[in-house]
């Protein structure tokens, strides 16, 4: 079986007419619970009509709404009935706008008014603010008052209008920090409404841009910070480099190579110099030893160049004794095949005088006259 979706609120096709004025036009929107939503947008933007159709203050023109999968009520007189879980931080009028706030304060929280009195009406700066009449409240006053009750109250769903506008920034930062409290601990799902990105952004985790009633996008705090850095791995700036030619990695190569072969052979030659260096380890002397990086670079580069120089005159000396020792060998050779031809000729010499018998030569037979 498909499981229901579990939602807080949901909105589909939702329209508010005020005469021939389109206040409200939103298409689709679903709120979760547990989660902090912000609308933002200028004024007139539809912000605090739409906070007041959610609270059940008024009644939408046309269109569905759900509050955990079920619509709202309404009375004999057409009037949308109010959830007691649903909070909404201006919402005095059914108390009367010329009663005091001390009476609706009774009237909401019974006992718990004394300690609320204690608690934010003590001080001389709101002390007045109790026996005074909602009417007479300034819009800063009367939104401090909401904010105040909306922090003793304990709803399912927080609705305040206008966040952070008539009040200081010390007392704004310690609003905030009792919502995040609220949220945290009891799970509470807060919808405010602002002008300001810059002053929901840091709280909200779902920001609902809004423009001439229509809903323009929607930014979850996970796109906008993107995600959370990993200790131990390099960021995406870092990991841009400069693409290399294979030419350039094929020499860069080379030349740390030589560089090794280079420091192998200074410490082979000059073994006696290393131990000077650790039994040396005053600050004097490092200062001395040290050397500037762009020196070490033309030693290493000169020794390169060194090493190729004495390689070649190693080649050219080798090639030059090669060639000695073959133009000694073909003089021997030739001084062999003189020395075996006059030993021919004395052999035939002696051939010749063996062949004559008591002073008379002996005539040998031709083999031209033969044939």
């Amino acid at each position: 079986m498909n499981e229901i979706k579990r939602l807080i609120f949901k909105v589909d096709r939702l329209k508010k007419n005020y005469g021939s004025f389109e206040a409200i036009n939103v298409k689709k929107l679903e709120i979760h619970p547990g989660t902090i939503y912000a609308l933002v947008g200028p004024p007139g933007s539809g912000k605090t009509t739409l906070l007041e159709i959610l609270s059940g203050a008024q009644k939408q023109s046309s269109g569905d709404l759900y509050f955990e999968n079920f619509t709202y009520e309404t009375n004999w007189f057409g009037k949308v009935k109010k959830h007691d879980e649903i909070f909404y931080n201006y919402g005095f009028d059914d108390y009367g706008t010329g009663t005091s706030v001390g009476k609706i304060i009774s009237k909401m929280y019974g006992k718990k008014s004394n300690t609320i009195m204690k608690r934010h009406f003590s001080s001389p700066k709101f002390k007045h603010l109790w026996d005074r009449s909602v009417s007479s409240l300034t819009k800063g006053e009367l939104h401090w008052v909401g904010m105040v009750l909306s922090l003793e109250s304990d709803p399912r769903v927080l609705l305040i209008d206008e966040y952070g506008m008539y009040i200081t920034n010390d007392m704004e930062q310690e609003f905030r920090s009792q919502l995040k409290r609220m949220n945290r601990t009891l799970g509470t799902t807060i919808i405010v409404s602002s002008p300001n990105e810059d002053l929901v952004k840091n709280f909200a985790s779902v920001l609902i841009f809004m423009d001439n009633g229509h809903i323009s996008k929607i930014r979850s705090k996970s796109i906008r910070s993107g995600r959370p850095r990993r200790h131990g791995k390099k960021t995406s700036f870092t990991n841009k480099r400069r693409p290399q030619n294979k030419n350039n990695s094929s020499r860069a190569s080379s030349n740390k190579e030589q560089r090794k072969s280079d420091k192998r052979h200074s410490t082979n030659k000059n073994p006696d110099s290393d131990q000077k260096q650790i039994v040396s380890n005053s600050p004097k002397d490092l200062t001395k030893k040290r050397r500037p990086y762009n020196s070490r670079k033309q030693n290493s580069r000169r020794s390169s160049k060194q090493s190729v120089d004495d390689n070649r005159k190693k080649t050219y000396a080798n090639k030059s004794k090669t060639n000695i020792e073959n133009s000694k060998n073909s003089e021997n050779r030739q001084n062999v095949q003189k020395d075996s031809g006059n030993v021919r000729r004395d052999n035939n010499s002696d051939s010749h005088k063996a062949k004559e018998v008591d002073g008379n030569r002996l005539n040998m037979p031709n083999d031209g006259q033969e044939k």
